[in-house]
């Protein structure tokens, strides 16, 4: 993510100015791994709400999630090469507002097929820009004991939404159908669009991938 640490005339910040400055972007990508994580395990428990909703077999409401799995296994490796040339900023943004438009494009469906083929499409061409530039961020913005921590977090992010999400989600959706979770996630990636505007610059800047060459000598 892209924020430089403020430091004090002296050389010196303050304890908590600066642990907060290290908190703050892993946060973010914390809350972005949840997202990306409960995401399919939403869609999957409001299976019998969508049958209900757009009259459609079993089938296709599996295909929706097909979809989204898809398109993010699918893409992920393209995406992190794409991340490591146009920074992970970049990258973690554009996945952001094609989560936003998909999650909308959901909510607001009026055929199933728009939902499989337009929304959950889209949520999963977003979730393969989220995930690689969720790590890459945090192997450019930690270093040593901070970044196992900082890798540490993440993976325990995606663990907590696995396990978390099925009953409380199952539960909204059968009170107040099955837009609310589609909703909630475009809050939860137009809040992560705005405060990545406040992540450094450090992530901005593309990789460079050094080639070693071997020179042979005549």
């Amino acid at each position: 993510m892209c924020m430089n640490r403020a430091v004090s005339n002296s050389g010196m910040e303050p304890a908590a100015t600066s642990r907060l400055a290290r908190l703050a972007p892993l946060i973010v990508l914390a809350c972005a791994q949840v997202g990306t994580s409960a995401d399919n395990g939403a869609f999957s428990v409001a299976m019998a709400e969508m049958m209900r909703v757009f009259g459609c077999p079993l089938s296709d409401v599996q295909m929706a999630s097909t979809v989204y799995s898809l398109m993010a296994g699918t893409f992920m490796l393209a995406s992190g090469l794409l991340g490591m040339v146009i920074g992970w900023c970049r990258n973690f943004r554009a996945g952001l507002v094609l989560a936003v438009v998909g999650e909308l494009l959901c909510a607001f469906s009026p055929s199933i097929e728009l939902l499989i083929w337009g929304g959950r499409l889209m949520v999963g061409l977003g979730a393969s820009l989220i995930i690689p530039s969720v790590l890459g961020m945090v192997s450019m913005l930690y270093e040593g004991e901070e970044r196992k921590q900082a890798y540490g977090v993440i993976a325990a992010s995606a663990a907590l939404a696995t396990i978390a999400t099925a009953g409380s989600l199952a539960l909204a959706s059968e009170l107040m159908g099955y837009e609310l979770l589609s909703y909630v996630a475009a809050l939860v990636s137009v809040i992560g669009s705005v405060l990545s505007l406040f992540v450094g610059t450090r992530s901005e800047m593309p990789q460079t991938v050094v080639v070693p060459v071997r020179v042979r000598k005549h």
